[in-house]
């Protein structure tokens, strides 16, 4: 369903669209549901490559960092999820008026909390607020 969805959202960029924002808009969104898709079918590996090259075309799309970090918390790789979460903060949009989700503080500080890393944990959820 969705491999059909972006194949058709690919055509129609070729076809002479590839200024549309909304169009490249819907093809990221597509992409990202579909490495949903296949986190949820256990296909990590797939899930993981189309989350990175998410983050490469859309570098503030913070939701494939947060996917990016869960998929390393799940297999044990706390160091790793740290880093896309970070990566996450420093990629953020570059619109002044768009502050940073809050949602990548707090996900850092439960990764910290649950490696027994309460101080840390607590700076992260104050920049939260």
């Amino acid at each position: 369903m969705y491999e059909e969805a972006i194949e058709n959202c690919d055509k129609l960029l070729k076809e002479g669209n590839a200024d549309d924002k909304r169009l490249l808009a819907l093809r990221i969104t597509l992409r990202f549901n579909l490495a949903c898709s296949y986190d949820t079918a256990s296909r990590i590996g797939e899930a993981s490559e189309i989350f990175k090259q998410i983050t490469r075309e859309e570098p503030s799309y913070t939701d494939a960092y947060m996917r990016l970090a869960y998929l390393a918390q799940r297999r044990g790789d706390f160091k790793r999820a740290i880093e896309y979460i970070d990566s996450g903060k420093s990629n953020k949009s570059k619109d002044p008026n768009q502050s940073l989700p809050t949602k990548l503080y707090c996900m850092k500080g439960r990764i910290l909390q649950d490696q027994g890393m309460f101080e840390e944990a607590y700076k992260e959820y104050q920049k939260a607020l």
